[in-house]
């Protein structure tokens, strides 16, 4: 019964490492990609505020295949 329990022990670290892994790549993903997002509208040109969670909630964000962001405000139909 003791070495069982020991392997199910090893399997659910490791398992719990794998999914810490995981996280932290989807992490620094989202990371990358809000770093690289615009600063403006893409039709008005009015600053978008990235430490302020209401714009993110307000302004339309569109990420294309390839990576491209589009960021539209609220004035501008986002």
């Amino acid at each position: 019964m003791g070495a069982s329990r020991s392997i199910r022990r090893k399997q659910e670290l490791k398992k719990r490492k794998k999914r810490k892994k995981e996280s932290k790549n989807k992490l620094n993903v989202i990371s990358k990609a809000l770093n690289s997002m615009p600063e403006r509208c893409n039709k008005c040109d009015i600053l978008f505020d990235k430490s302020n969670l209401e714009f993110y909630l307000e302004w339309q964000i569109i990420v294309g295949d390839h990576g491209q962001i589009n960021l539209t405000c609220p004035n501008c139909g986002g």
